[in-house]
């Protein structure tokens, strides 16, 4: 054979499997540039979810009560959102406390309905309205959560049935370990899902809650020394009026950080255990003081695994399986300085996982899930939600 035509192969081959087009790769790193001011790990995690939250939104469909026995209460709520034609559908599973109608969910749904895509959202495994349906785990923790999300979308596909022309999977932050596990059992099984994208996923979710543990407690008690006019006016000039936010003093970037891990994370997780509570009928108002306080009191279960550092919670062990059984893409965006993955190495990964390089970008700011805050990742996404 020639080796010109030998090349050409190569390469087409090669444009076959890559993960990202040329184009979507220099839209990701003109993205880096643009926003690379914003390099203090807690300031970019703090912008990054104002930005989300603060965004309007008009999300087209509506969370509905979706009847599955697979928890106490009959039902769960479900974001579901249909096209009048046929087009992709995207499962979207949010980060951690994630619900489907509040906080920093419906700016996704948004950003994906807006491509004309059909959309369901599970909410995430420890957001209060995941508490409050109360699920019927049985044996495998990791295996039920999967089974959950297989059965939210067959619900989806018996509605929208031939509508659908390719099933994605978004997932951010918490979601990306149910995600990648998910997805991990669909190629062994169901083989319906054709792409897997994890936006700011955390490497290892055992080393991740002891990061989470380290930053709070770096943290505590910052947010009390600081002045809420200075934080308001900020937010109004560096946050609402400009596009990036200028630089920060020392004080300042301490008093966002605080906000962010302390007063917003474990906040959140305080609202879950008391939904948890009324759930089991407990009176007793406890404070959560930690992450790991909070699963070793609502989810013993999964606090055992991660005590333990089961390989279950590692992403390494589901894309593997994935690629193994799967040429599907697999598309994982990060940050060089994000706090779960602190002590750990993406190189270690892809040495791990055998996967290429073109799967992983790694931003060179945005702590935890501030890269998904800019509207230039609605390029990327778009790419993502293409037809196959």
């Amino acid at each position: 054979m020639p080796r010109l035509l030998c090349l050409l192969i190569l390469l087409l081959a090669q444009s076959a499997h890559a993960q990202w087009s040329p184009q979507h790769l220099q839209a990701l790193k003109a993205m880096d540039e643009k926003y690379a001011s914003i390099n203090h790990t807690g300031v970019a995690t703090f912008w990054g979810g104002f930005k989300r939250k603060m965004r309007l939104n008009f999300n087209d469909g509506d969370t509905l009560a979706w009847e599955t026995p697979l928890f106490k209460h009959g039902s769960l709520p479900l974001y579901y959102s249909e096209r009048e034609g046929a087009a992709p559908l995207v499962v979207i599973m949010p980060g951690i406390f994630g619900t489907t109608d509040k906080g920093l969910t419906p700016s996704t749904i948004d950003r994906v309905e807006a491509m004309g895509a059909h959309v369901i959202v599970v909410p995430n495994v420890v957001s209060v309205q995941y508490v409050h349906a109360y699920p019927l785990y049985g044996g495998d923790i990791v295996e039920s959560e999967a089974q959950v999300m297989e059965a939210a979308l067959e619900f989806a596909l018996s509605k929208m049935g031939k509508k659908v022309t390719a099933v994605h999977v978004l997932a951010e932050s918490l979601g990306t370990v149910v995600a990648s596990a998910w997805t991990a059992w669909d190629v062994t099984h169901k083989k319906r899902i054709n792409s897997l994208t994890l936006l700011s996923p955390p490497m290892d979710l055992s080393a991740a809650m002891r990061n989470f543990d380290d930053i709070i407690n770096e943290y505590r008690g910052t947010s009390e020394q600081c002045s809420q006019f200075s934080l308001y006016w900020r937010l109004f000039t560096d946050f609402l009026i400009s596009e990036i936010p200028s630089d920060f003093a020392l004080k300042e970037k301490r008093c966002l950080s605080g906000y962010v891990v302390v007063d917003a994370f474990l906040k959140a997780a305080q609202s879950t255990y008391l939904a948890h509570a009324v759930a089991i009928n407990d009176s007793s108002a406890y404070t959560v003081k930690s992450f790991e306080d909070f699963f070793r009191r609502y989810r013993p279960e999964l606090w055992s695994l991660l005590e333990t550092k089961d390989a279950r919670l590692k992403l390494a062990k589901w894309v593997s399986v994935i690629r193994k059984h799967s040429g599907m893409p697999i598309r994982i965006i990060t940050s060089r300085d994000d706090f779960l993955n602190r002590g750990l190495s993406w190189n270690d990964f892809l040495n791990e996982t055998g996967v290429s390089n073109d799967h992983l970008y790694i931003f060179s700011w945005g702590g935890h899930s501030g890269i998904i805050a800019p509207p230039e990742l609605d390029v990327i996404l778009k790419e993502i939600i293409a037809p196959i």
